[in-house]
C-alpha cells in the first residue's frame, strides 16, 4: 500500500506547440500522471519533448530502446517546446516502437546504476503485485488468467530470450523504482498497454501505480489508449494521481482532468475487472 504521506511537490510541464496541432497550457505531473484521449492530440509529443529537453539540461536521458532522431522529433513541419521547473536526475522515455536488441541494452545501462540491494527490492514489490493478482482471480474463480500475465510480464534479463513490450514497461519500472531511491526519476511510458491482452494492461497499471506509490522521488508519466490499463493504475484513488483528457478541436488541442468515474472496459474483460 502507497505511503499516506507520498504526495510529492508536482512537476509543473510547460507545453508549447504550435503546429501541426496547438497546445498552449502548463499541466502538473504528480507521482503517477496518465494522459489519454484519441490519436494527433500531441500525447507523444510532448513525452518525446520531454526527454529532449532533458537532455538539453543536463539530466541523465536514457531513450529506452528508440532513438528519437528517426522519430517527429526532427520534423521542421513540428513546433513544440517543452520545459520543467525544476531539475531531474534521470528521464527514462520508452515506446512501443522500440526493437528488442536495444531495448536490452537499455535496460543493460540501467543496471549499471542500481545496486543489488535496491534491485532487489524492486523486484520483491513487483512479484508482491503479482500475487495479489494471483489470489484476486483465484478467489472469483479465473485462476487460469494468471499464467498468460505471469509469462507476459517476466523481466527482460537474456538478450536472447523473447519477450513482450509490456515485460519491458515492467523492467523499466522496476529499475526506475530502484534508482529512485537516491535520485529524482522520471519515468515516460508511451503506450503501456500496448500489444497485451486487458488482464496484462490491467495488471501493468497496478504495478506502475505500486511502485510509484512506494517512492516519493519517482514520478511517472504515461500516454494511453487503454481503459484496462487506466483502471489498474488509478484503483482506489489517491491524491498523487492525476489523469488528464485530451480533447481536439480543429488544431487545437485541449488538456482537462479526467472526470471521474468514466470507464470503458476492453472487449475480453479480465476476471479482475468483473
Amino acid at each position: 500500500t502507497p505511503s499516506q504521506n507520498q504526495i510529492y511537490r508536482p512537476l509543473i510541464v510547460n507545453i508549447n506547440i504550435t503546429n501541426p496541432i496547438e497546445i498552449k497550457q502548463s499541466i502538473a505531473l504528480k507521482n503517477l500522471t496518465i494522459l489519454m484521449g484519441p490519436n494527433e492530440v500531441g500525447k507523444t509529443a510532448i513525452l518525446e519533448r520531454i526527454i529532449r529537453y532533458a537532455e538539453a539540461v543536463g539530466s541523465t536521458a536514457i531513450q529506452a530502446g528508440y532513438d528519437l532522431v528517426e522519430s517527429d522529433v526532427d520534423d521542421e513541419r513540428i513546433r513544440a517546446e517543452v520545459s520543467i521547473d525544476e531539475s531531474i536526475d534521470y528521464v527514462i522515455y520508452a515506446n512501443p516502437s522500440a526493437v528488442f536488441a536495444d531495448v536490452y541494452k537499455s535496460v543493460k545501462k540501467l543496471k549499471y546504476a542500481v545496486t543489488l540491494r535496491t534491485l532487489a527490492d524492486a523486484i520483491s514489490e513487483v512479484n508482491r503485485v503479482l500475487d495479489e493478482i494471483h489470489t484476486e482471480l483465484k478467489d472469483n474463480y479465473h485462476e487460469e488468467e494468471f499464467e498468460p500475465i505471469a509469462s507476459t510480464l517476466k523481466l527482460i534479463d537474456d538478450p536472447n530470450k523473447p519477450t513482450h513490450y509490456p515485460s519491458f514497461v515492467v523492467t523499466l519500472a522496476l529499475y526506475s523504482y530502484a534508482l529512485s531511491k537516491d535520485s529524482k526519476v522520471l519515468l515516460l511510458i508511451d503506450e503501456p498497454e500496448a500489444f497485451a491482452y486487458p488482464s496484462v494492461a490491467y495488471t501493468v497499471g497496478r504495478i506502475l501505480r505500486h511502485l510509484t506509490g512506494k517512492s516519493r522521488n519517482l514520478f511517472t508519466v504515461t500516454a494511453t489508449h487503454s481503459w484496462d490499463f487506466y483502471a489498474g493504475a488509478v484503483r482506489g484513488g489517491a491524491e498523487w494521481i492525476e489523469a488528464y483528457d485530451f480533447k481536439r478541436v480543429d488544431k487545437k488541442v485541449f488538456i482537462e482532468k479526467l472526470k471521474e468515474g468514466l470507464y470503458m472496459p476492453g472487449f475480453s474483460v479480465s476476471g479482475l475487472l468483473r
